[in-house]
């Protein structure tokens, strides 16, 4: 995987050798984010290179950050509609021990999780409404038009102005 420089990744690891304990060592160790400081052409390749008893299972581009305690854009692992907050319970507590976050942070992820829902309940609104509208406009009001020119007269058609262009 590409990565460019300021980009961030969440990294899923396990050992080569379920036998060694130097590999259960290295896991405890090894990056669960990363943040390229440079343009690298094979991510994985250098980070494998790096832990010689573990190789990467999954590695992802962070998409969604908290905010730490201090202010500070805190890497997570979720991601838009395959992993988000309050999906798994383990992972949430880890993430407010891993980055030692006050409570609140935590309700701050809840928030955005139901203002995300809320958003997509309302983008898909958007749509039908959007729909209706144009379904109106383009189909019925035509056809209303053409049905009430059929029963008017000529004269009442040119008296009112109601002629087609």
């Amino acid at each position: 995987m590409k990565a460019r420089k300021g980009e961030w990744f969440s990294l899923k690891w396990e050992p080569i050798d379920y036998y060694k304990e130097k590999s259960f060592f290295e896991l405890k160790k090894c990056p669960k984010f990363f943040c390229a400081e440079e343009d690298t052409e094979n991510l994985t390749q250098y980070l494998e290179s790096t832990y010689t008893n573990l190789r990467i299972v999954s590695i992802h581009l962070t998409s969604i950050f908290i905010k730490h305690k201090d202010g500070f854009k805190v890497p997570t692992h979720y991601r838009v509609g395959e992993f988000m907050p309050g999906d798994n319970v383990r992972y949430d507590y880890w993430l407010k021990e891993f980055y030692d976050l006050e409570n609140d942070v935590s309700d701050q992820i809840k928030t955005s999780n139901t203002l995300q829902q809320k958003t997509i309940y309302l983008e898909h609104t958007a749509k039908i409404i959007r729909h209706d509208m144009h379904s109106g406009i383009n189909t019925y009001i035509p056809r209303g038009l053409n049905l009430l020119i059929e029963r008017l007269d000529d004269d009442t058609i040119k008296k009112n102005k109601l002629q087609l262009i």
